[in-house]
């Protein structure tokens, strides 16, 4: 039967199954003003509710009662943690646990709902992907094709092969985003551009003075990334999970 993983535990453990198991279809955003009234030209993504119907079952009602505590122990939190649904178990959500409330239906069964809020309404890849490619002409184009229905948060890491000083740029050619980076490197050395926090450091420590332009997100689908200005000794990793909505 489907079931729920939360926090790294399997509830179907303590006799819970899932009745309404798929929270995916629903989608929502917001449109919101700024100070002098005017609207902001995108929509924000809204804290998304995923309420899941439930049945808990057991050999008798104290049986019943003692597996409903563990779940309650289980639930009780009282932050974010991974929410997994063993229909779409590919995929995770940062859920923090907001209701639990049912019925009796019988000595032995309880139903229920389970309610959650994920103040990230995205789902994430379980599995992050993971690769480095050889930079080995200037400039370089690496193709892409990645999972999901919303756009992906990448960390790129550059490590060089050989020292310079000069002007790098990142660019994801399918949706025009452009990171530049104006400083120098030596050989060895790694620089780190985190989209998701929008954030680039070299060898740990800040490098945000020499950043400009955007930092690129991945597309579901086909992505072109080019890097110049690098030279043609090197390596680019690219680390992200593909996200859905």
């Amino acid at each position: 039967m489907p079931s729920i993983t939360f926090d790294g535990t399997n509830l179907s453990s303590y006799g819970l199954s899932l009745i309404t198991p798929d929270p995916s279809a629903r989608l929502t955003a917001n449109s919101y003003q700024m100070l002098h009234k005017a609207y902001a030209p995108e929509s924000i993504a809204v804290p998304k509710t995923i309420t899941l119907g439930v049945q808990i079952s057991g050999t008798s009602q104290t049986d019943v009662e003692s597996k409903l505590d563990s779940i309650k122990a289980v639930l009780n939190r009282r932050k974010d943690a991974r929410l997994i649904l063993s229909t779409s178990s590919d995929r995770y959500w940062m859920a923090r646990f907001i209701d639990l409330s049912g019925a009796w239906s019988g000595p032995q069964l309880f139903w229920g709902s389970i309610a959650f809020i994920c103040h990230d309404p995205f789902a994430y890849a379980v599995t992050e992907t993971d690769a480095t490619h050889n930079i080995d002409s200037d400039p370089k184009e690496i193709s892409l094709t990645v999972a999901g229905s919303a756009d992906a948060l990448p960390v790129f890491v550059l490590a060089a092969g050989e020292a310079w000083d000069s002007t790098l740029t990142l660019l994801n050619a399918v949706n025009g985003m452009e990171f530049t980076w104006a400083d120098s490197m030596s050989s060895g050395e790694q620089l780190a551009i985190d989209c998701r926090s929008w954030y680039a450091s070299l060898e740990g420590s800040s490098a945000m003075s020499g950043a400009g332009g955007q930092f690129p997100v991945l597309s579901p689908g086909s992505n072109l990334i080019s890097v110049a200005g690098f030279g043609s000794l090197g390596t680019l990793r690219i680390r992200y999970r593909a996200r859905y909505m």
